[in-house]
């Protein structure tokens, strides 16, 4: 996997811990510009709502920032907040 990590929810963000697989699956999609939650979900082959939920928990770790066009939301990378495991 991309080894990206989070902070630990079981020690008050001290640590850290790698993200789950279905989020990093997410974001290993992010190689193209933007995706909105349909895009990503087609993609996927997950329902919409599974895909917006992970799109939503991946920004508000800091992961991802969107963008609305029209009624649409938009996600793409904030490749400063990645953290790779090991490095």
């Amino acid at each position: 996997m991309s080894g990206e990590t989070m902070a630990c929810p079981k020690c008050a963000g001290t640590g850290r811990i790698e993200l789950p697989r279905v989020l990093q699956e997410v974001l290993t999609c992010f190689a193209r510009a933007s995706w909105s939650a349909a895009e990503m979900s087609h993609y996927l082959a997950i329902a919409q709502t599974a895909a917006n939920n992970r799109l939503e928990l991946l920004r508000k770790l800091g992961f991802l920032r969107r963008e609305k066009q029209g009624r649409t939301w938009y996600y793409e990378t904030v490749r400063s907040q990645l953290a790779r495991t090991g490095t």
